[in-house]
C-alpha cells in the first residue's frame, strides 16, 4: 500500500497531460507505467522518443512487491480518477496494487498490465548540463519558428545546438550566435522542443547524455528525449555575413503596409 499527498498527485496529472498522446502509432503511448523506487512512485508517460516522468514521495506500507515490479494502465482512466478526487486540503490518497488491480481510496478500481513490453530508458550518465534561464528559453523561442515541418527534411526538423542555436527550413534561417550549450553538433527534434516549452522549465536544468539523449528536469518532473547527430547539418555560417557596409532601419508599420500593398498588386496582375 502507498499513501501520497493528494496535491502532489493532482500536480502530477496536470504535468502528465502536457504530453498529448497521438493515436494509432504504438500501444504504449496511451499508457502510464507506475513503479516504486525506494520511497518514490515513478509515473512514466511516453510519446514516440519522448518520455515524461514524475517522481512522487510516498509513504510505503506492506505488500509493495508488485509496485516495485512496475505496472501499466490506461493514462486517461488514471488521470480522470485523480482529477475527480475531492479536494481535502493536505489529505493523502491511499493506493493498493494486488493481482494487477489498482485500488484508489478503496473505491476506484483499475485493471493493470505487466510493464515488460513498456519501452525502457536504461541507465545513462550526463555528459553536460546547463541551467535553464529565461534568456535560454527566449533564444529557443526566437529560432523555433524557422524549424521545418517537412518529413523529408529530417535534419531540419529541430534546432541545431553547439556554439550557436540555429534553426532553418531551407528558406530562412534564425540564429543566436555564441549562446549554444553543447560540446558536440546536435539537433534537438521539434517534438521535444514543443514539449519543453509547455513545461515552464525556467529554473530547471537541461543536459545531454552519452548516448544521444537529452534530459530536462525541474521539481517533480523529468523530460527525456532523443537527439540527432548534427554532423550532417549544413554549415550555416557561410550564409551569415557579419561584415556590413551599411545599416538601415525601417519602421515596422510602414514595412508591413508596403508588403501588403505589394501583395495586393501581385494579386491584381494574376
Amino acid at each position: 500500500m502507498l499513501k501520497i499527498e493528494q496535491s502532489l498527485l493532482k500536480k502530477a496529472v496536470t504535468t502528465l497531460e502536457k504530453l498529448n498522446n497521438r493515436v494509432g502509432i504504438m500501444p504504449q503511448e496511451s499508457y502510464l507505467r507506475l513503479t516504486l523506487q525506494d520511497d518514490e512512485l515513478l509515473i512514466e508517460k511516453s510519446e514516440f522518443e519522448n518520455f515524461l516522468i514524475v517522481r512522487l514521495k510516498a509513504e510505503v506500507g506492506e505488500s509493495v512487491e508488485e509496485w516495485r515490479e512496475g505496472s501499466c494502465l490506461k493514462s486517461e482512466i488514471f488521470e480522470h480518477i485523480i482529477r475527480s478526487l475531492p479536494i481535502k486540503g493536505s489529505s493523502r490518497v491511499e493506493m493498493k496494487l494486488k493481482n494487477h488491480l489498482l485500488i484508489i481510496q478503496g473505491r476506484h478500481f483499475i485493471l493493470t498490465e505487466s510493464s515488460v513490453d513498456y519501452p525502457s530508458l536504461g541507465e545513462e550518465k550526463l555528459e553536460s548540463e546547463t541551467p535553464i534561464r529565461q534568456d535560454l528559453i527566449n533564444n529557443i523561442k526566437f529560432v523555433a519558428p524557422a524549424m521545418s515541418d517537412e518529413e523529408e527534411l529530417l535534419i531540419f526538423n529541430g534546432i541545431f545546438i553547439r556554439d550557436d542555436i540555429v534553426a532553418t527550413d531551407g528558406r530562412r534561417i534564425h540564429c543566436v550566435r555564441g549562446h549554444g550549450f553543447s560540446k558536440k553538433d546536435k539537433v534537438i527534434p521539434s517534438d521535444y522542443i514543443n514539449l519543453l516549452m509547455k513545461m515552464n522549465p525556467v529554473g530547471g536544468t537541461l543536459g545531454f547524455g552519452a548516448r544521444e539523449r537529452i534530459f530536462a528536469a525541474k521539481g517533480i518532473w523529468n523530460l527525456i528525449g532523443t537527439v540527432i547527430s548534427g554532423d550532417k547539418y549544413p554549415d550555416y555560417r557561410l550564409l551569415l555575413n557579419e561584415k556590413y557596409t551599411f545599416i538601415f532601419e525601417l519602421s515596422r508599420p510602414d514595412l508591413l503596409a508596403a508588403l501588403e500593398e505589394a501583395g495586393a498588386r501581385s494579386e491584381e496582375r494574376r
